[in-house]
């Protein structure tokens, strides 16, 4: 006697799971691609969710292009704010700046003696004009130097008589003022400097012959050259080139250490020039307008009755 098995039928002996798995195969096969085709859509709509988080950064971002107010707000970035703050406005230039304060504003007052009365003691009409000589002065800015080509900046060595050598850096010197104060404040040397018409002049204060007082340059910058002062002397007083000359170029307001003449009223002359012909012809220089030398020189020759 056989066993019955639970898929086999009682009568025929027949696999009936079989068969009907058989039969079912066909469309179970449809059903099986089309579970592949939905897993596959799914992965699909979950890359596209994926992409869909990763660009919403970038929209942002694009959407923020189109925002001006988002161009014109600078940002500041400041190296050393113990020198100086610095804001912005939406009109500030973008770039780069390298500033460097060299001394602090500091204010002055200079009083006469008063008067009695406001009635007496008048001094009278007209103008009072207070300006340096016509020379060199201490304040006078470096770049209007060598006929307004300025000098080259960087470091010099200066030798007293005694042998001793201090380098002094003018760098960021500005005036001729800048200059003098490197040297005179460098407590390794012995050596006054001071200006003398035009020119830079050196005193040894040593009170030796041990040396020559010398100023080379140290560098390529050629600073002690183009401040007139390069050279060695066997003698305590070494005088420098001229280095403060008027060209055509020159400014009416870089004269006099920066106290430009004072001109006369538009229309009226503010020269008057007396020739030697026998008839001691006057010529009236009307300077309106003037702002170089040039300008001057083109006005005194272009003065009514010049011939």
């Amino acid at each position: 006697m056989s066993l019955v098995s639970s898929t086999t039928g009682l009568i025929s002996g027949l696999n009936y799971q079989v068969l009907v798995t058989a039969l079912t195969a066909p469309a179970q096969a449809a059903i099986t691609t089309l579970q592949g085709q939905d897993q596959t859509v799914k992965s699909k709509e979950t890359s596209v969710s994926t992409l869909v988080a990763n660009l919403l950064p970038l929209t942002t971002s694009a959407t923020n292009m189109g925002t001006a107010s988002n161009f014109n707000a600078l940002t500041v970035q400041n190296s050393d704010t113990s020198q100086m703050t610095v804001t912005t406005t939406t009109g500030a230039t973008a770039g780069n700046y390298q500033l460097q304060s060299l001394r602090l504003a500091t204010a002055q007052q200079s009083l006469s003696t008063g008067f009695a009365n406001t009635t007496q003691q008048l001094v009278g009409a007209g103008t009072i004009t207070i300006a340096p000589g016509g020379q060199l002065a201490t304040q006078t800015g470096l770049d209007v130097l060598n006929g307004g080509a300025g000098i080259n900046r960087g470091v010099i060595q200066i030798t007293d008589r005694s042998g001793a050598s201090a380098s002094v850096d003018l760098s960021n010197a500005t005036t001729v003022d800048d200059v003098l104060s490197a040297i005179n404040n460098n407590s390794g040397i012995a050596v006054h400097a001071s200006v003398q018409g035009g020119a830079i002049v050196l005193t040894d204060t040593s009170g030796q012959s041990a040396s020559n007082l010398t100023v080379v340059d140290k560098g390529s910058a050629e600073t002690a050259e183009s401040l007139g002062i390069a050279g060695s002397v066997a003698s305590s007083t070494l005088t420098g080139s001229t280095v403060y000359q008027a060209t055509g170029a020159f400014t009416l307001s870089s004269l006099n250490g920066g106290s430009p003449p004072q001109l006369a009223a538009t229309g009226q002359p503010s020269l008057k020039i007396q020739l030697t012909d026998p008839g001691a012809t006057t010529l009236d220089v009307d300077l309106t307008g003037a702002t170089t030398l040039n300008d001057v020189v083109k006005d005194i020759n272009n003065a009514s009755g010049n011939s």
